[in-house]
């Protein structure tokens, strides 16, 4: 409201109380805030008539024992409300609602350098009566690209309990790209019979467990690649060390 209005509104207050009898037949209540193009409700026990100074502003109604506003425009104004013989007044502040700013969504940039993955999982039944699942298998994914270099993970486990051949597998694997270097980890392992007792009939075969790293740089048409293997499958340890070195076909 601008500051001439509010200042006649403050003298239209002040001549109302001055009048003979004011003290005793009128009083001021507590402002209320309303929200433009919304309404609230104000509850007066005892409410008989309701005038608003300005509607252009507020418009207001009585219902009963409480007092309906209705926000019209922003600004301030006076509502008087009658209880009884005596007439209350309160000012009124009509205010436009802060509008919620929707959050921006991240570029595909900011998705690949904040991270991405999935996970899932997924059970087969063997159809009958039984509850017990015959398989189930569970992976993940995850990747990441910032400034040019990626790191992805990724994983899944698979279990097999129909029949007498009950067996695990599981993979996890580790690798980070950065520019022309690619560095590789890897978990591999498998293990007949553990899915439900280490006498089912594929225990014969043995445990393998796979553990090896793989770097590898690219400069132009070459490819320089080397690596370490190690097989903890018992009874025997198997270890290998590889290196390799391609060139592309168009430059030999």
């Amino acid at each position: 409201m601008r500051r001439s209005a509010r200042v006649a509104l403050a003298t239209l207050l002040a001549i109302a109380a001055s009048r003979p009898g004011a003290a005793q037949n009128t009083a001021s209540m507590s402002p209320v805030s309303v929200f433009w193009k919304e309404t609230t409700t104000v509850r007066t026990p005892g409410l008989s008539r309701v005038v608003v100074l300005d509607e252009t502003i507020c418009h207001a109604e009585a219902i009963g024992n409480e007092i309906q506003l209705q926000g019209v425009g922003v600004g301030d104004t006076v509502v008087f409300a009658w209880i009884g013989e005596i007439r209350t007044s309160r000012v009124v502040h009509v205010t436009q609602k802060a509008e919620s700013v929707p959050q921006a969504a991240l570029s595909p940039a900011g998705v690949e350098a904040a991270g991405h993955g999935g996970a899932g999982a997924s059970v087969m039944m063997s159809g009958g009566a039984s509850t017990t699942p015959i398989a189930t298998h569970e992976h993940w994914d995850w990747q990441q690209g910032r400034n040019g270099d990626r790191l992805t993970v990724r994983g899944f486990t698979n279990v097999y309990k129909g029949g007498p051949h009950a067996f695990n597998v599981g993979s996890f694997s580790i690798e980070q790209i950065s520019g022309n270097r690619t560095l590789t980890l890897l978990d591999f392992t498998l293990n007949p019979g553990a899915a439900n007792s280490p006498n089912g009939s594929l225990a014969q075969y043995g445990g393998l467990n796979i553990r090896g790293a793989d770097y590898a740089v690219v400069s132009g048409r070459d490819r320089i690649e080397g690596g370490r293997a190690r097989n903890d499958s018992p009874p025997r340890d198997h270890r290998r060390d590889a290196f390799r070195h391609d060139r592309t076909e168009s430059d030999r």
